[in-house]
């Protein structure tokens, strides 16, 4: 419906609030963290006509400073090529297309960050909405997009978070907690060491470790008895 509104007053213009309204105010702290201008993200969307992976892609080309204008235009078509094939045909389009070994090295890079932040972006999903997911529905979103455990660890200690006035702030006692929460997980202990946190962050830093906790053990369980199900199976 608001869609609809939008197309009725600006005609075919995409606004650019959507993409906050997605992903609230993570994707502007995932451009960040990436190094990437988010506006410059929306206005290849918006001139492009394109969604964000189209955009992204994009941009981590032609922000590249090593790479003249031509050859950072020839090298994005040729990924977008390579990526809309199969993984087989490879060796073949380097032959075709004499693809020399720096060009390899550029567009495995390319890949890499390209990949990471689709990643996070997924991450960030997770996050926006894991609360909403009951019972078994959790772990079979969990397996369906392969989210690691270490990514579970990272769903809870640094994206689900609250935010102070919607800003992410270096400063800001929630980096801390989510330090606390990830070293706590990964240390197997008992018993863990918050000197730095009042009574209240505490308490959400203990919550937040047993979920995490209790997600991985129930994960890992369901996996196991899965297993044993197919071998008895077999």
């Amino acid at each position: 419906e608001e869609a609809i509104n939008e197309y009725v007053l600006n005609g075919q213009q995409i606004p650019t609030k959507w993409i906050y309204e997605k992903y609230n105010i993570l994707f502007k702290h995932l451009m960040l963290k990436f190094s990437f201008d988010s506006n410059r993200v929306i206005k290849i969307i918006k001139e492009e006509n394109c969604d964000i992976a189209y955009a992204l892609i994009k941009l981590i080309f032609i922000s590249d400073k090593n790479l003249k204008s031509v050859e950072s235009n020839w090298l994005e078509e040729l990924y977008r090529f390579i990526k809309s094939s199969n993984s087989s045909e490879l060796d073949d389009i380097y032959r075709t297309f004499y693809v020399d070994e720096r060009e390899k090295e550029i567009l495995k890079f390319k890949d890499n960050q390209v990949e990471n932040i689709k990643r996070e972006l997924l991450l960030f999903e997770f996050s926006e909405v894991i609360d909403i997911w009951n019972g078994n529905e959790l772990y079979e979103m969990l397996d369906l997009y392969n989210i690691s455990d270490a990514e579970i660890i990272t769903i809870y200690s640094e994206l689900y978070m609250p935010f102070t006035d919607g800003v992410i702030n270096p400063s800001n006692d929630n980096i801390k907690i989510g330090s606390c929460i990830r070293k706590a997980v990964l240390s197997n202990e008992n018993e863990y060491s918050f000197s730095d946190l009042n009574d209240n962050q505490i308490t959400y830093c203990l919550n937040k470790i047993s979920l995490i906790k209790s997600i991985i053990d129930k994960r890992n369980a369901i996996a196991k008895n899965n297993s044993n199900a197919n071998q008895i199976q077999k």
